[in-house]
């Protein structure tokens, strides 16, 4: 039973605190400013993927190394205030919020919402696999895809804020009353029920075993039986200020060190049972710390009430701020005297620090002014007083070199000491030696202002100068006579402004301007440069200070921070930035390695830097947060694989959950199918954008620059730009398709037209034989060759010759004319001539004729269908002048040209077409004359279209009697 007189564990009462005022963390702040949703922090989650969630007062924020992306009421979440998340194997997230209501999160959209049943505390997941939920004022229940069960149980109305396990078989649970023990089917085995247990109670098993409850106003730690592990009693921890500080959270971080968040700042128990009290004077935000967490990198997360704060890598660096001001006073700041314990120099003399308690102490006799001799490799440095006391040395004391140093009118800038105890002084203008005898002055560097030294072995000594290079000389001290043997100049007119020898007795220069220069010899003792600089990834080509550590890895010092050129092999190096990588820009001046940590010397004090050999961190994934497009916007990689072709501008937003000084991650992407396909170059960016982009298939590339110098995985997009509505197959295809069947069509109506002109050809072909034939009928031909043969017979020679020659000429005529489609006018006009002559012959000179036409068209080129008006004389000379009774016969044919077309008007005094007709059908009934149709579509065939609309036929009268026919016959013109 909890009894406040009961034996406690030994250590807890040798625990004391001391106040870190002195001691500062390194630490980087997020709060609204930042993005935040609020600064009042309760909850610090990581899920699988590496994104942080920050559960607030005010809502949820998820944190990518880049941004915050906030869940409120506003965008979906059934409550501002998160208690617990918990997230499945699957990548499911469930959050149970205050309401009761627990939220199903998938791909950072709130997809499902669990009506409240019961307000979930907290989450806890058994070593049988079960996840428990404890609840308020609804017992512990079990949760399963998002729905709860109760089972049996002794309080199933109890309010319950934590729970953890005590083995494999016991569970220990924090309720509002009482601290219970119970089995894993929650069988209570044992229930502590004490006043000073009465409020939230909360409970955490350390990896020693140690079982601790905190409660308002206290923290306890559960005794262990010894025997039977089984909760015994449990005894206060209150000596250490403790008391009364409303621990808000137990927890423990990789190191082993117990960690109690609450009201009065930050508690932690290292592993040596020595309690520390962090707050505002540390650094943190607030007094007020509400959680803590340590994700996957080892940065631990401390959320107040003002805002988180994250202490990054184990907390790599750590200021020491001492009561005076450090000094770079004779080129030396701090030595170790001793494994705990560093002698520092200050503006105001001489301290101690204690490595251990972070604690300054004066010495014994203090004084301002000291010369500094700095130790060669694992030498003790020596150390002198302005008034020639030693301090530390290992070599005796000597009264030459105390009045020599008080002589000096010049201050000793620095001094070094070989193996075999000489020293080696040098001020503005000389180098001095000392050999424990005697001091000896030498000029090989007069005039000249000397930066560092530094002994390579015995007999060699390296000096940096202002700006004439670096002075290596070579020394013999032999029978007590010391001598210069040699003295060369490398890397002349360089400001070197450090110097260092390494194990293996290569010389590592730095230059105020041009970086770092590795100096190693050849076979022949000829020193060869291998130069370092910002071009090969050096943060700054000024190297102030120079240092090696156990592993054989460089630290260089920079004005703004600190670099590591990190050993590959004897000769080769990598440069890491250890600065950029872990946010620290102290102006350095000195650097002394200690068991595997760093301890510098910068203008902001003493700092501790914890080397956790970053540079062999592999890269984490990178994750495509979101892609733009347009209007709309898909998040974790949910695009659409199609876009359409106006939705051709993306933007890719994209990040990798890492902490570990997210502002100096470097990234680098491609597009495949894009016209440049090479990979960018690193930067720290999250987002790219590209416009305009053109129809066809891509692949989306992103990639991070690991610490270790090495590419990550990339994260990949593939998406299709669809092209235009005219490029695309099917719509090709049925152009392509629409164009065959229009070109059939053509072709077909081509075919049609081919065919019908041929049939039209042979129509008009046929039309003109038949109208060569009604042209020359038998009937004329016999006719005229009887009148001819009648001239011949009555002995009437000449005018038969007159009248055979004009027959024959007719007929070749008709033949040549047969021929063409076209002859011209005046050929066909002295055919209808010689038919009229023939025609007048034949009849016995019965009928009188006039044809005429103008000039310009007998003369003018024209052409016309050969005979197309002859049909039409000779209808009218058989059909209305013969069948006249009277001898009054006359026909008058006139041409003239009208516009495009050659008119003839065709005249007879005839008996008219009706008389015609009466007569033809009592003399001739049987006859059906084809001249007439013949004519009319050869009319239309030349002139295009129906032949009839180019004829017009009018009779005449007079006094209401038959008085002949007048023909309007319309020819389109054709020239030569």
């Amino acid at each position: 039973m909890y009894s406040r007189g009961s034996v406690c564990i030994l250590f807890w009462l040798c625990i004391t605190v001391f106040n870190c005022t002195a001691q500062q963390w390194h630490l980087s702040y997020y709060t609204v400013n930042e993005g935040m949703v609020s600064n009042y922090v309760t909850k610090i989650f990581q899920d699988s993927r590496g994104f942080i969630w920050i559960s607030t007062f005010d809502g949820l924020s998820k944190y990518d190394g880049h941004r915050f992306t906030n869940f409120t009421t506003a965008n979906g979440l059934p409550h501002n205030l998160v208690n617990d998340i918990i997230e499945l194997k699957d990548g499911r997230m469930y959050m149970a919020c205050n309401d009761g209501s627990v939220a199903l999160m998938q791909q950072d959209r709130i997809s499902k919402v669990m009506p409240s049943v019961a307000v979930i505390n907290k989450f806890y997941k058994t070593t049988t696999g079960k996840i428990l939920a404890v609840t308020d004022r609804q017992g512990i229940q079990e949760f399963n895809e998002g729905k709860l069960h109760k089972p049996s149980q002794p309080f199933p109305y109890g309010s319950y804020f934590s729970m953890t396990t005590i083995n494999d078989s016991l569970l220990l649970a924090g309720s509002d009353s009482s601290i219970q023990v119970f089995t894993n089917d929650l069988r209570l085995v044992k229930q502590f029920t004490a006043p000073v247990f009465y409020g939230e109670n909360r409970v955490f098993k350390d990896s020693r075993g140690r079982l601790w409850a905190s409660h308002f106003p206290q923290l306890a730690m559960l005794s262990m039986n010894g025997v039977v592990p089984l909760p015994a009693s449990f005894h206060s921890l209150n000596p250490l200020s403790i008391n009364r500080a409303n621990i808000k959270q137990i927890f423990e971080d990789k190191e082993g060190n117990n960690w109690f968040p609450g009201g009065y700042g930050l508690i932690q128990l290292d592993r040596n049972d020595k309690v520390k009290i962090w707050g505002k004077k540390n650094g943190l935000l607030s007094d007020n710390a509400t959680y803590l967490f340590q994700d996957r990198e080892d940065n631990l997360w401390i959320g107040t009430s003002l805002g988180l704060c994250k202490m990054q890598g184990k907390n790599t660096v750590t200021l020491f701020n001492g009561p005076h001001e450090l000094t770079a006073m004779n080129g030396g700041f701090i030595f170790a005297e001793s494994e705990n314990k560093f002698l520092a120099g200050t503006r105001k003399g001489w301290q101690y620090f204690n490595k251990e308690t972070g604690e300054w102490s004066d010495l014994k006799k203090p004084t301002n002014k000291l010369y500094v001799i700095q130790k060669h490799l694992q030498g003790q440095p020596v150390l002198l007083t302005d008034d020639g006391l030693p301090i530390l040395t290992n070599t005796r004391e000597s009264s030459d070199l105390q009045n020599f140093l008080l002589r000096q009118p010049e201050m000793i800038n620095h001094a070094v000491k070989d193996d075999d105890g000489n020293f080696f002084m040098a001020d503005n203008h000389h180098l001095y030696i000392y050999d424990g005898r005697k001091v000896y002055a030498d000029s090989v560097i007069s005039n000249t202002l000397t930066t560092c030294m530094a002994i390579e072995r015995k007999g060699a000594l390296w000096m940096g100068t202002w700006a004439n290079g670096v002075v290596r000389v070579e020394y013999k001290n032999r029978n007590g006579m010391f001598r210069i043997v040699k003295k060369e100049t490398l890397l002349a007119n360089e400001s070197i402004r450090s110097l260092f020898v390494d194990k293996n007795g290569n010389i590592w220069a730095g230059s105020r301007y041009n970086g770092l220069f590795h100096l190693s010899p050849d076979n022949k003792g000829n020193y060869k440069a291998e130069q370092w600089n910002t071009k090969k990834g050096l943060s700054s080509n000024w190297v102030m200070t120079i240092a090696g550590d156990a592993r054989g890895n460089i630290w260089l010092g920079y004005t703004y921070g600190l670099d590591k050129l990190v050993k590959k092999t004897d000769s080769t190096y990598r440069v890491f930035n250890f600065s950029r990588v872990n946010n620290f820009f102290g102006n350095i001046y000195q650097i002394l390695p200690d068991n595997g940590n760093l301890w510098l010397i910068t203008y902001d004090g003493l700092a501790l830097v914890k080397d956790n050999e970053m540079e062999n961190k592999t890269p984490w994934p990178v994750y495509i947060t979101r892609v733009s497009i347009g209007d709309s916007t898909y998040v974790n990689e949910a695009m659409p694989a199609t876009l359409a072709y106006g939705k051709n501008s993306l933007r890719f937003d994209f990040t990798s959950p890492t902490y570990t000084n997210e502002k100096q991650v470097l990234y680098s992407y491609r597009l495949g199918g894009s016209d440049d396909t090479a990979w960018s170059s690193p930067q720290n960016l999250h987002s790219v954008s590209f416009a305009s982009l053109s129809p066809g298939h891509y692949r989306f590339e992103v990639r991070m620059l690991g610490w270790n110098g090495q590419w990550g995985q990339s994260a990949t997009a593939n998406f299709t730009i669809l092209p235009p509505l005219w490029r695309r197959t099917w719509f090709v295809a049925l152009v392509f398709l629409l164009l065959a069947a229009v070109v059939a069509w053509l072709m077909r109506r081509r075919i049609k037209l081919v065919k019908h002109e041929a049939e039209m050809k042979q129509q008009l072909a046929e039309t003109e034989m038949m109208a060569l034939r009604a042209q020359m009928n038998p009937h004329f031909l016999f006719n005229s060759l009887n009148a001819i043969d009648s001239l011949i017979q009555t002995r009437q020679h000449d005018k038969a010759t007159t009248y055979l020659g004009r027959f024959a000429r007719l007929l070749r005529l008709v033949l040549d004319s047969s021929k063409n489609k076209l002859v011209p006018f005046d050929k066909d006009f002295t055919a209808m001539q010689l038919y009229l002559d023939m025609e007048k012959f034949r009849s016995g000179d019965k009928f009188q004729f006039d044809i005429n036409a103008e000039h310009e068209l007998l003369n003018g080129g024209y052409s016309i269908p050969p005979l197309l008006v002859q049909p039409f004389i000779e209808n009218a000379i058989y059909h209305g002048l013969m069948n006249k009774r009277s001898d009054d016969r006359r026909l008058t044919v006139n041409a003239s040209l009208q516009d495009e077309f050659i008119v003839f008007n065709i005249t007879d005094n005839g008996v008219g077409r009706i008389r015609s007709k009466d007569i033809n059908a009592v003399n001739r009934p049987e006859h059906v004359s084809y001249g007439w149709q013949i004519t009319i579509q050869r009319l239309g065939l030349h002139n295009g279209g129906n032949g009839e609309d180019y004829i017009i036929v009018r009779d005449l009268y007079e006094d209401n009697e038959p008085r002949g026919t007048h023909i309007e016959m319309k020819i389109k013109v054709n020239a030569y």
